[in-house]
């Protein structure tokens, strides 16, 4: 799932729907910070998609881009992060 997939689905245009995915995320969010994933999803949510870039010496650069889904957490924790590790730095 593309980032801008989701960015499209929980525009207010979409109307109850919307509301409905950011409800079920933010119910998502909230088991990812508890650590209640189930065990069998953790492959599917910790996976990455490869891409290779060709470097300037002709070499492959390997680009692993993460699974949406904990990116979007991740972004979120650091995000209510930032403000007390600004005030412990």
């Amino acid at each position: 799932m593309k980032p801008q997939y989701l960015k499209g689905s929980t525009s207010p245009r979409i109307g109850e729907n919307a509301s409905n995915l950011l409800t079920a995320l933010t119910d998502l969010i909230n088991l990812i910070f508890n650590g209640k994933i189930p065990e069998i999803l953790l492959p599917i949510f910790f996976d990455a998609n490869l891409c290779a870039l060709k470097k300037k010496d002709s070499g492959i650069r390997q680009i692993a881009i993460g699974n949406t889904l904990r990116r979007l957490a991740s972004k979120i924790c650091n995000t209510g992060l930032v403000s007390n590790a600004i005030q412990y730095l």
